[in-house]
């Protein structure tokens, strides 16, 4: 017969099971009981809880954090962090399936991710996935290879460095602004010219210019034997790359020399056919 825990044994039991509760960890009440009715105090209690798989799994991030060198979190501290990342990812709207359990978060605990990391990279699927055009997410999957639920994981995955998820993220909305001007979208040229610095604003403009003069401008280029390829023109238009910018204007120059060539000789035998004539 399990013997009645005594006045004071109750509130502390009360206690003690009320901070379980709040960390997930209610499945451990009785075994707290157990060890009120040895007669242990509240610090042993808690390293003995402490030792138990229960407690181990809720906090299982703790394990990897010690063998990185990083400090254990108290679990004041690691149910605050998971908290600032819920807070975060649904500011962002993320679907409800994503990080929504408390296993989802161990990698982030685990590498010691701060809210704010996690923030920016939920910035980026908000832009790519969740906020962004079909355009952007059709490059996305072509490039990637990634369908909705995976694009999103993939941009949240701390596996990835912040800096290339975000340099993916503004290559594919370029990527998608060259198609929309009927161009070809090359993954390693836009990867370059957002990694150059280049906004996303000078990558949009230059390829709608693109879009528009391309045709004429490989026109212009056949007619002196020379070819002209879309990176020529965004080697000149986006990269601003100066003997890219010298060959266009070289190709303009050529054209406006021979046109005034040809009005000239124009006029000339304009002139010349009607010499006399009054």
């Amino acid at each position: 017969m399990t013997t009645p825990l005594d006045p004071d044994q109750q509130t502390a039991s009360a206690i003690i099971q009320k901070q379980l509760a709040d960390w997930g960890l209610g499945s451990l009440a009785g075994v707290v009981n157990d060890l009120i009715r040895q007669g242990l105090g509240s610090d042993a209690i808690t390293l003995q809880l402490q030792a138990s798989p229960e407690y181990k799994q809720r906090f299982k991030a703790n394990d990897a954090r010690v063998a990185n060198g990083l400090a254990a979190l108290s679990p004041a501290e690691y149910i605050a962090t998971e908290n600032a990342y819920r807070q975060v990812l649904q500011q962002y709207g993320l679907p409800a399936q994503f990080y929504d359990q408390q296993s989802d978060f161990q990698s982030f605990l685990e590498r010691d991710v701060s809210p704010d990391e996690v923030k920016s990279r939920a910035d980026v699927a908000q832009q790519i996935w969740l906020g962004a055009d079909e355009g952007v997410k059709s490059v996305w999957k072509d490039w990637y290879g990634l369908s909705d639920g995976a694009a999103i994981a993939s941009i949240l995955d701390d596996k990835t460095a912040l800096p290339i998820v975000q340099s993916m993220a503004a290559a594919a909305q370029g990527g998608a602004a060259a198609r929309r001007s009927g161009l070809t979208a090359d993954e390693g040229r836009l990867r370059g010219y957002v990694d150059s610095g280049i906004s996303a604003s000078q990558i949009n403009q230059g390829f709608s210019e693109i879009g528009q003069t391309l045709g004429t401008d490989q026109a212009i280029a056949r007619r002196f034997g020379q070819s002209y390829t879309q990176a020529d023109a965004e080697a000149a238009r986006i990269a601003g790359i100066a003997p890219a910018l010298k060959r266009q204007q070289a190709l303009y120059d050529s054209e406006q020399a021979l046109f005034q060539g040809r009005a000239a000789a124009d006029a000339q035998s304009l002139k010349t056919n009607t010499s006399g004539r009054y």
